[in-house]
């Protein structure tokens, strides 16, 4: 739906038009939920018709109908005749992320002390980044977890850089526990033959008769098979 806005008066205003076209987006987009909690934005004039500032009133609505307002956009400004005027802006967001103070190389561990926070521009950034309000907060987040891949130094920390660490490594020994449809159990002794983390399927090799078994992985000693 188009989002209507009531008339904006500018006349005797010691602003200049572009300013309060510029306060006013901001103030429809963080009402309208079009930047999400804790983003700064800022709006920045790329083009304004040249009558704007002779108007003494005008209803304001996006002309580009979007979930989310950042980068490049038009508004569309219709004056008390009805005459419409188009208005581009460049919606910038800012917010507080956490950016890598060297480079961490592929399954090297994630630290909190690796990140420091800092006021960076999202408004490209189309990735799921890490948010915490704090270090603590931060810690707790990228407990247990590795680089994915190579994380560059100066780099806006994103989920998809991460991958936690498992839980058990190849070669691992643990206990199989075989459970029938009658509630029967039995336990074997096995090697697990894959890492992973709990919840996986894995494959282990049982010690004894070294038959390869596959189960999930319910903590990090012990693999559940249902026969």
């Amino acid at each position: 739906e188009n989002i209507v806005f009531q008339h904006v008066l500018i006349a005797d205003q010691v602003e200049s038009a572009e300013t309060i076209l510029a306060a006013q987006i901001t103030k429809i987009a963080l009402e309208n939920k079009k930047v999400p909690d804790g983003v700064e934005l800022k709006v920045d004039s790329i083009y304004a018709p040249p009558e704007v500032n002779k108007m003494k009133s005008f209803h304001i609505d996006s002309a580009m109908q979007k979930a989310s307002w950042r980068g490049e956009m038009t508004f569309k400004l219709t004056d008390p005749e009805g005459r419409i005027h188009w208005f581009r802006a460049h919606l910038h967001w800012y917010g507080e992320r956490w950016i890598s103070k060297s480079e961490i190389s592929f399954h090297g561990d994630v630290l909190p002390d690796n990140f420091i926070a800092k006021r960076v521009e999202l408004t490209y950034l189309t990735e799921d980044l890490v948010i915490a309000a704090t270090k603590e907060e931060f810690a707790q987040k990228i407990n247990r977890v590795r680089a994915k891949r190579v994380i560059p130094m100066n780099m806006v920390l994103a989920e998809s850089y991460l991958d936690r660490k498992p839980d058990v490594q190849a070669g691992q020994d643990l206990h199989v526990r075989f459970i029938s449809e009658s509630g029967l159990n039995v336990s074997a002794e096995a090697a697990i033959l894959n890492s992973a983390v709990i919840g996986d399927t894995v494959r282990a090799r049982l010690k004894k008769s070294k038959k390869i078994i596959s189960g999930r992985l319910i903590n990090d000693g012990t693999v559940e098979v249902n026969l």
